[in-house]
């Protein structure tokens, strides 16, 4: 695909290749479209190559330090990480099936996950006295 500018609109070009004749398609983008299409570009590469220095940062750190624990917990944000995204590209697939089934809209319900909380004091309170006296005797036998 190929983008020449003329004016205020891109001018992109497709080739298709068919029974080895090639065909070039031609459409007019709006140079605002291909402008907010690079911003978005941008930004992803921005957000995937910062995420890519924190993970190696960590990685260092927990080398460095040889701290098995902070390995653990990396893990443990990866991994729920992990299941949030499959679990998103399980949502999206279903939206778009909908949308695709059904052009009227009816109303559905969709879980979001919570976001991870940001680092910082954290108020926990401990579990009451009657549970943790339960929980000691449970661990004595």
């Amino acid at each position: 695909m190929s983008v020449k500018r003329q004016g205020s609109s891109y001018q992109m070009s497709k080739q298709t290749t068919y029974a080895g004749v090639v065909y070039e398609e031609f459409s007019a983008v709006s140079a605002k479209k291909v402008d907010d299409d690079r911003e978005k570009a941008k930004q992803w590469t921005y957000y995937i190559e910062t995420l890519n220095r924190t993970i190696d940062c960590i990685y260092e750190i927990c080398h460095k330090e040889q701290t098995v624990n902070g390995c653990k917990e990396a893990l443990m944000y990866l991994s729920n990480s992990v299941r949030d995204f499959e679990s998103l590209i399980k949502t999206i697939e279903l939206e778009v099936g909908w949308d695709e089934k059904n052009s009227k809209r009816h109303a559905v319900a969709w879980e979001i996950r919570k976001a991870i909380s940001p680092p910082g004091k954290t108020i926990v309170e401990g579990p009451n006295k009657k549970d943790a006296n339960t929980l000691i005797s449970m661990l004595k036998l």
